[in-house]
């Protein structure tokens, strides 16, 4: 008879799979004192902030850091005392803490705190504080009760009571009575109006006179029922309608027993759970099903409490619980979307991890098969785990496939074949294996896939040998790889999957061969691989997995190649253009090993890093890791099933996961924004009220750095929150700053700015309200309103002490100006006479300037005049022209005549001599006195004037003076070069003339030289300035010479 085993726990009791899980709780990282510390206490003010009294001191928590306050004996505002017994929040956000050694206050403005004096109470080792309706704060000592009441700004005890009684626990009911726990006398309420006190009796649930006497907690539900948490007899639910008690201990049944018979404290949550904290963890109670969920520790369970012995819980604003153990914090979070894990360390254990496949097992149960030939059997109602076959039953094989058909379990194994499963038998009916001499059975033993098709057809896929459709006797139909007829096959023989489409085409996905269907009438495969220059191609040929959606959509995931989208429309129209989904479109891991899609049509995969939803409507990817449970984040190829009600399993070789998608709660509460700090030159600024009331900073003009410290609230996965911030009236844009949580501004301009913050989740849902804060910078004095009024009335004051001084200076002016006229009149009158006599004086002056005395030619100062605007004609003329052009055109050409003994020769031989080159010269030549003993002709050269009128002037010479006079001539032309006609100045030239007149002085063979061109583009004129000879001049100059 086969034996049904109920695994470990599973045998006392069900767990609560899929309804309020408990069991994924948050820790904080090692660094953090929270992770550590005994926390007595846990509170959040009306600015969001969390608050946590320890041992060791106070700590205000934001989500990212933690401040803590601790006693100093040296500064009077520091906390009383560093062990922390409660914390309150009153109805007007006041921050107060209990602590061994007094009462604190705090002060926000000062960051510290403000100390009421111990000899107002009965004691100064208090254990707990409740504010009532009336706004009084009752104090519970170790000696008794005070009650606080403000007056004009200070607080005074109005009342005590149980004086030297240990008060340890407060509450008041909705009939605005007070129900106080004490440690050694019970229970007391005490009338508000009558201010009588009576002792709760439990006469009728214990006859021990001891029996509740030790109170550690009171709470009153939203039904009214009244929770008393004792120290060693368990919990007691009063309802104070008929005054029915109920007793719960760690001694009943099943769901209805304690963690613990110690109980620390008692709280109701937005859900209307009641947790209770006791010393071996925690329970909490269903009113639905009027039971209660554990919560413990377990060191293999990096999810599980923090520790076990629980003193402290509270639920903040975002709906989170925190549960505060004397060995660190831990957060429950509603939101948060969690999976359940199925694996060794878990209650719901498995004796074999390694998960290889799910299948449905009637109506209400799901099969769950392991690598090692475990089946295990989940029952969806009761949640119930219990191993259905044994390896030893169906032969100690690997399981890699598994379905079921009623009675009957199809079990496809790594090597050994296809087996077929009785349960009704209790035994194997079949086995099915390859056998080489038989072409009928099946092409191999690796087996990866078992499908039954719409037409009730039974596809058996293998790794080693393509595919098997088991026919109605037993044999095989194979279909295999076919190199000469590839359409008559699959594209390799490692098929991983069979699926069927709507048409009742069968799919193939395969390992390195791409995606497969095969249209079953004409038995012809279609193959869909990658193609590297087509990007409508599947993107990788391991696209090994692959699913069919409710639309008839295709989408195949691959290895290392993301995911592929195949429309049911392409699909039809054999257009097989398909759509790529990878890391830059929001994917976290390439790899994909397993498909499933959930009831609302979202695509969950399974991937080496955890696990992706895919939401085709919104086209957003949401992603799930060890923060939402997950043991592992790499999981088993196909092995994901969604089951009968809905619930996704994944597999993977640590167990396998599971989650009711239709939980998760989509809409996360988004972080809301708060200022830390504000900063000048990186120094925080001390403001008179609290930043969280601040609307308006002002800024002087000197302060050129400022810096916001802000943060988003956002307990649930600070590490994800991102933030955006932006000046109005300084930027328009948003500035997305990440992660970072402060925004600095340098050199803001006089003016006045709106600072904004928002802040977005996990989930990109951002901030519903902005954060708003106005900043003015003011003006520098010199720039202020008034500072401009002072200009103007200095400026209207200056013009018109401008205006008076500019009307005295033209009275004056207009005397002085009657006065200089008349003088002008009578000086003009003599300036005229001598202006008439200095012209016509001037005129002989510049006639004997530019005429020479002796010759009556014109002297080398009218030539100066004369030859500077001749020169720059010729230049114009020459400029901008070819150098064949240039020798068309006329030069200006100097010769010079020396006297070579000047002193000998009388003034009528010098007048003979300028005769004779007038005579000579053409009619429009210029004769100048060049110098005392040297004359020159300038005029325009025509043809070959110059040579020729030396030729001439030096025979008339010879003839008119014989041998009495010594005369040389020189000449050359203006321009020099005519390849080059500005390379050359005149005053260059007259120099070369004077230099061939000094080679020839003393050469009574040569009587004139002309000097015609340079012989090289361009030559040292400096060099041949020192050259003294003709022959020596003739190697860089062309000469002519007689």
């Amino acid at each position: 008879m086969k034996k049904i085993i109920v695994l470990l726990v599973c045998l006392s009791y069900s767990y609560p799979l899929f309804a309020n899980s408990f069991d994924i709780f948050k820790r904080f990282s090692i660094e953090n004192p929270l992770s550590y510390k005994a926390i007595y206490a846990i509170a959040q003010d009306h600015d969001g902030f969390m608050w946590f009294g320890s041992q060791e001191g106070l700590h205000r928590y934001d989500g990212y850091d933690v401040v803590t306050y601790l006693h100093d004996n040296n500064v009077l505002t520091s906390l009383s005392s560093d062990v922390v017994s409660d914390i309150l929040v009153d109805s007007k956000g006041r921050l107060w803490v209990a602590t061994r050694e007094g009462l604190n206050l705090f002060n926000p403005l000062i960051n510290g705190f403000n100390h009421l004096s111990t000899a107002k109470l009965l004691s100064r080792n208090i254990n707990t504080l409740m504010e009532d309706s009336n706004g009084n704060i009752w104090v519970g000592t170790e000696k008794g009760i005070n009650v606080l009441s403000e007056n004009e700004g200070s607080w005074n005890v109005v009342n005590h009571y149980l004086i030297d009684i240990p008060i340890h626990a407060f509450n008041q009911i909705n009939d605005g009575n007070i129900w106080i726990g004490t440690n050694g006398n019970g229970i007391y309420t005490l009338d508000t109006n009558t201010q009588m006190l009576v002792a709760i009796a439990f006469d009728e649930l214990s006859t021990d006179v001891n029996f509740a006497k030790l109170i550690n907690a009171i709470h009153q539900d939203d039904l009214g029922n009244v929770w008393v948490g004792t120290a060693e007899n368990g919990l007691v639910k009063i309802d104070t309608r008929v005054g029915k008690k109920v007793h719960f201990t760690d001694k009943k049944s099943g769901s209805l027993a304690l963690a613990s018979n110690t109980v620390e404290a008692i709280y109701q949550d937005s859900r209307q759970n009641i947790w209770i904290a006791t010393d071996k963890g925690l329970s909490i109670y269903d009113f639905s099903n009027k039971s209660f969920t554990k919560a413990k520790h377990s060191n293999a369970n990096m999810f599980s409490l923090a520790g076990n012995f629980v003193l402290s819980i509270y639920e903040d604003d975002s709906q989170m619980v925190w549960v505060g153990t004397m060995s660190g914090t831990s957060r429950w979070d509603p939101h948060m979307a969690t999976f359940n894990q199925y694996d060794k360390n878990n209650e719901l254990s498995l004796s074999s991890k390694l998960i290889t496949g799910f299948t449905n097992f009637g109506e209400n149960s799901t099969l769950i098969s392991s690598y090692d030939g475990l089946v295990y059997q989940l029952d969806s109602k009761t949640n119930d785990m219990t191993v259905l076959l044994e390896p030893s039953e169906i032969g100690r094989v690997r399981i890699s496939a598994l379905m079921s058909e009623e009675q009957i379990i199809w079990i496809g194994t790594r090597s050994s074949g296809l087996i077929k499963y009785d349960l009704r038998a209790k035994r194997v009916i079949r086995h099915y294996k390859f056998n080489g001499n038989e072409q009928d059975s099946l092409s191999a033993n690796s087996i990866t896939d078992i499908y039954r098709d719409s037409n009730s057809r039974l596809w058996v896929s293998t790794y080693h040998n393509g595919l098997n459709l088991l026919l109605q006797d037993n044999s095989f139909k194979r279909f295999t790889y076919n190199e000469k007829k590839p359409t008559k096959g699959p594209s390799i023989s490692h098929v991983l999957q069979v699926e069927e489409d709507k048409h009742g085409d069968i799919w193939l996905a395969t390992y390195g061969g791409g995606l497969n269907r095969l249209d079953v009438d004409s038995e012809e495969f279609t193959h869909l691989n990658h193609n590297p220059d087509d990007i409508g191609t599947i993107s990788s040929d391991l696209s090994w997995i692959m699913l069919f959606d409710q639309q008839g959509n295709l989408w195949s995931g691959s290895q290392a190649g993301g995911i592929n989208f195949l429309s049911h429309q392409n699909i039809k129209r054999n257009n097989f253009i398909f759509e790529h989904f990878d890391i830059k479109d929001g994917m976290k891991d390439q790899t994909v090993y397993g498909l499933v899609q959930d009831i609302s049509g979202n695509i969950w995969f399974s991937s080496n890093n955890g696990i992706s939803r895919y939401s085709p409507t919104s086209k957003v990817f949401k992603h799930f890791d060890n923060r939402h449970g997950l043991t592992d984040l790499e999981f088993n190829h196909g092995a994901v099933f969604r089951t009968k009600n809905n619930i996704l399993l994944f597999g993977s070789a640590r167990g396998f996961n599971g989650i009711n998608p239709s939980k998760i709660i989509d809409a996360q509460p988004a972080p809301i924004i708060k200022l830390n700090n504000i900063y000048k030159l990186n120094e925080p600024i001390l403001f008179k009220q609290p930043l969280s009331s601040l609307n308006t900073v002002n800024f002087d003009y000197q302060d050129q750095l400022i810096s916001f410290e802000y943060v988003g609230l956002n307990y649930s996965e600070p590490e994800a929150t991102r933030y955006k911030y932006r000046l109005l009236g300084f930027e328009d844009e948003w500035i997305d700053a990440g992660k970072l949580r402060r925004a600095t501004y340098t050199n803001l301009p006089a003016g006045s700015y709106t600072f904004e913050v928002t802040a977005a989740n996990s989930d990109n849902v951002w901030s519903n309200h902005t954060y708003q804060l106005n900043i003015i910078v003011n003006p520098a004095p010199w720039n202020t309103w008034w500072a401009y009024l002072l200009y103007v009335f200095f400026l209207a004051f200056a013009l018109l002490l401008y205006s008076r001084l500019m009307n005295r200076k033209l009275l004056s002016e207009q005397d002085q100006r009657a006065y200089l006229k008349e003088q002008v009149i009578e000086k003009t009158e003599k300036y005229v006479q001598k202006n008439s006599e200095l012209e016509q004086a001037n005129r002989q002056l510049e006639k004997v300037a530019i005429i020479d005395k002796v010759t009556g030619v014109k002297s080398r100062r009218y030539l100066d005049i004369y030859i500077e605007q001749a020169s720059k004609l010729m230049l114009q003329i020459h400029n901008n022209l070819k150098p064949l052009q240039r020798s068309l055109l006329p030069r200006l050409y100097i010769l010079m005549v020396q006297i070579q003994d000047i002193n000998k020769t009388s003034n009528s031989q010098i007048i003979n001599i300028v005769d004779l080159m007038e005579y000579s010269k053409n009619e429009d030549d210029l004769v100048v006195r060049w110098s005392e003993n040297v004359f020159a002709i300038i005029g325009y050269e025509k043809g070959n004037d110059a040579a020729d009128l030396s030729t001439n002037l030096t025979h008339r010479f010879k003839h008119a003076f014989d041998q009495d006079i010594d005369i040389k001539l020189a000449y050359s032309f203006f321009p020099f070069d005519l390849e080059q006609p500005f390379a050359y100045s005149w005053d260059q030239i007259s120099v070369l003339i004077e230099l061939s007149l000094k080679t020839i002085q003393h050469n009574k063979m040569v009587n004139w030289v002309g000097i015609h061109g340079p012989k090289q583009e361009s030559f040292d004129f400096i060099s041949v300035m020192e050259l003294d000879s003709l022959e020596l001049l003739s190697s860089y100059l062309y000469l002519k010479h007689q």
